[in-house]
């Protein structure tokens, strides 16, 4: 307080890729009419960042403790709006032409996560042993924990983020804290209300499209995910199929259908896309010439994990070649097949979120 409303924490390094998480702050207190109610918005400043943090001192403390008081309240937070002129809906530039959108082109170390989902799925095929489901598969093969973030608190900004005004001043904000931090640009963090408002600001304003990279949060973004299987693939049986396999109760599955039920909405697609997977690998194994090898395969993955050697594996030229077999035989039977079609895109809309899910520091 002492050091001014838009001063910043002490913590946080200069030179160190920051990420900013802006988001509405409600109180939602009781009055009599229901006006005059809190409404603020609050930030957060995330570096990960492996230098030792300064230890506080004596003298530090006294300075940063200030005076004793016998005061009981606090000002309020500076109300310093910058406003915004532009139009209220705008859109992107078009992209430029020869621009890949392919995921695979945009970081070949995805390829090792998508073998790795592959490897959960066949090495289920043995009944030796149960093994865990995808989420506990994944963090019981997770070697390299990343280390813990330094997470301090920005100053509050005394106004609702539902206003073109408020979002305008977190964006410049955000880019006043990349001038302090010494940094050429900074990730900006919204939820979906607050990241649509963002968009429209930063696409009518050259400066921010070069200073700022606005994020949707993770769980938003698998939320939109969840929506996106959801909506074709609900009439196409799959509320049947979940319903009647008693996954999801007849009451619940709309809300899974529709992403709103989060936790049963990723429950249901991680089993609806291993029931399928597992169909089809059958299918596979039943039709090839290889399949007393490729079961060898599978039981030596199963026996393995999750011990190192199980990654190890993954390597195999046998492992490799099993894998591109598969996925020949099964782009031959998608193509005669309309249902098959289907059960494709399902299994791309579920490896899609499963990617991200994986990510360091994200909800599995």
């Amino acid at each position: 307080m002492d050091r001014g409303p838009n001063a910043l924490p002490s913590c946080l390094q200069k030179g160190v890729y920051t990420t900013l998480v802006w988001d509405n702050n409600d109180f939602g207190e009781e009055t009599l009419t229901g006006k005059g109610t809190t409404h603020n918005t609050n930030g957060l400043a995330i570096q990960h960042t492996s230098h030792q943090l300064p230890t506080e001192t004596p003298e530090t403390r006294a300075t940063t403790s200030g005076r004793k008081s016998k005061q009981r309240t606090l000002p309020a937070p500076a109300k310093d709006i910058v406003s915004f002129r532009g139009l209220k809906k705008a859109k992107p530039e078009p992209f430029a032409t020869g621009v890949s959108l392919q995921l695979d082109a945009k970081d070949p170390s995805l390829n090792k996560n998508k073998e790795k989902d592959v490897a959960y799925y066949i090495c289920k095929f043995p009944r030796d042993r149960l093994l865990p489901s995808w989420t506990g598969f994944n963090q019981l093969l997770t070697l390299d924990v990343p280390e813990k973030a330094t997470i301090s608190y920005l100053p509050v900004i005394d106004a609702s983020p539902t206003e073109l005004n408020t979002v305008n001043t977190i964006l410049r904000r955000s880019v006043d804290i990349a001038d302090a931090q010494e940094l050429p640009a900074v990730a900006v963090v919204f939820d979906q209300a607050i990241y649509a408002k963002t968009q429209t600001i930063r696409w009518q304003s050259p400066d921010l499209m070069q200073r700022t990279v606005i994020r949707l949060g993770a769980f938003h973004t698998i939320m939109t995910a969840l929506a996106c299987i959801g909506k074709p693939f609900g009439d196409a049986g799959l509320q049947d199929i979940l319903v009647e396999a008693e996954v999801v109760a007849c009451g619940s599955i709309n809300g899974v259908i529709s992403r709103h039920h989060y936790n049963r909405s990723v429950r249901s697609h991680k089993l609806m896309a291993e029931a399928l997977r597992y169909l089809r690998w059958q299918s596979f194994l039943e039709n090839t010439e290889k399949a007393e090898e490729y079961r060898s395969i599978m039981t030596r993955l199963h026996s393995a994990y999750p011990t190192p050697e199980f990654l190890s594996h993954l390597d195999d030229d046998s492992f490799k070649e099993m894998l591109k077999t598969y996925e020949t035989c099964s782009s031959e039977v998608t193509n005669q097949c309309h249902i098959c079609i289907l059960e494709l895109l399902f299994r791309h809309g579920r490896g899609c979120f499963a990617l991200h899910q994986r990510q360091p520091g994200q909800r599995m």
